[in-house]
């Protein structure tokens, strides 16, 4: 019933990928549509308004006496569409670029017809305004704003291209999957029935958990030489290697405890409990706490780490995780019960400035062009005051410093090693 339910929930995947992918697409054809109308309104614009300056030049010229009513008719259809390229200007640059391209037509038509009104009168002048304004002026911004409008719509063009060739991807990315989960379960189906996958494997789950609960001595049966045996084998590896690790685990888990305790010791002061509270888990601190040992830090299983012991109240409250290490460890040796401490003391300070429900966190690791390293701990928050005493006294305890500043997304509490 379960394969059942979930080829069922693979189907409606499909038909909502399916029904998405669609209705963007069909948007952003229509996008794609409207822009290349608007490119080929804007050059019918430029070629019949070329058009009707070069009838000037014919009046200039004498050779053509209807030079001026062929000047009008030509722009009568680059005015019309300029209305309907102005039209369908739907964002601000848009309805930006639409205004300096009618300033400048309007001051070309403008100086048209001002050359048709000199002509009878004074040729020269009316020669003089063609080549000091029109031509030199005028024509050149005019033919300079409207190909940068032309580029402009061409390059919205092309980012609709990639988001459209994004959409056709990932729809032939999830029918792909689709269809592999379909042939998957129907696999899981056939060897269900044929009762001869599902026992070793329970067998095999059932040596997982005991491994999980605590249970180390436990160990999976090698006998077969198929897939089942491959992973049996690998579960054994895997207990082989929880248990040697664990070992070594055990004298260090007091010490990283102790150093974490005290900096949650520092956040709760601020909160105001009682001196018989701070007595008590101060000794519980210094009970546990014993001599650290220094190694090279893995910054991505540390961070990890930290971030599995607060899952719950990062689920509770909703809380977007983001992370960028571009410095994964620590290259030099350093104390990594104290690098822990700080690290969990920098996300303790951040939680505690986020909303109720909400909010985003940022973890960030890398090295400065002088080789000290920094590790980041950022958070959206608001504005306060926040005590880094606990910090502070990790930090030199390191070797290195800690401060608080903002940037462009809110605070972030900073550690720096030399």
């Amino acid at each position: 019933m379960t394969s059942f339910a979930g080829l069922a929930a693979i189907a409606l995947l499909v038909i909502a990928v399916a029904f998405y992918t669609t209705l963007r697409w069909q948007a952003a054809a229509a996008e794609m549509e409207m822009h290349f109308q608007r490119s080929l309104l804007l050059q019918s614009v430029r070629a019949n308004t070329f058009q009707a300056l070069k009838e000037v030049d014919d009046g200039l010229t004498g050779d053509h006496v209807d030079a001026r009513a062929d000047f009008e008719a030509a722009l009568e259809p680059a005015t019309r569409d300029f209305a309907d390229w102005a039209a369908r200007a739907d964002t601000p640059a848009e309805r930006d670029e639409v205004s300096r391209v009618r300033a400048i037509y309007e001051e070309l038509v403008a100086s048209g017809r001002r050359v048709f009104d000199l002509i009878p009168v004074d040729r020269a002048a009316a020669i003089r305004l063609v080549d000091d304004e029109v031509d030199t002026k005028d024509l050149a911004r005019f033919r300079e704003i409207t190909a940068a409008a032309v580029e402009a719509d061409l390059a919205i063009r092309g980012r609709i291209a990639a988001e459209m060739q994004r959409l056709r991807e990932t729809a032939q990315v999830m029918l792909a999957i689709s269809a592999i989960s379909v042939i998957a379960l129907t696999l899981l189906i056939a060897a269900y029935l044929s009762s001869d996958l599902f026992r070793p494997l329970r067998r095999i789950a059932a040596v997982l958990d005991r491994l999980a609960n605590g249970d180390r001595d436990v160990r999976a049966d090698t006998g077969r030489n198929d897939e089942i045996g491959v992973v049996a084998r690998g579960v054994n590896q895997l207990a082989n290697t929880i248990a040697a690790a664990h070992s070594m685990h055990e004298r260090t888990t007091a010490s990283a405890i102790g150093i974490a305790l005290s900096a949650r010791l520092a956040m709760m002061r601020e909160r105001g409990a009682s001196a018989s509270d701070w007595k008590a888990v101060e000794a519980m601190a210094a009970a546990v706490d014993s001599p650290a040992r220094t190694d090279t830090i893995d910054l991505v299983a540390l961070f990890h780490a930290l971030l599995a012991r607060h899952q719950g109240e990062l689920v509770r409250r909703g809380i977007a995780i983001e992370q960028r290490l571009a410095m994964p460890s620590l290259p030099k040796a350093a104390n990594s019960q104290l690098v822990e401490a700080a690290l969990e003391a920098m996300l303790v300070l951040a939680l505690d400035r986020l909303p109720d429900h909400g909010g985003r966190l940022g973890m960030r690791a890398y090295r400065e062009s002088d080789g000290s390293a920094r590790i980041e701990v950022a958070d959206n928050g608001g504005a306060g005051e926040t005590d880094l005493g606990a910090l502070e006294a990790i930090a030199r305890d390191l070797g290195g410093s800690a401060r608080r500043f903002a940037d462009a997304n809110g605070e972030v509490f900073q550690l720096s090693l030399a």
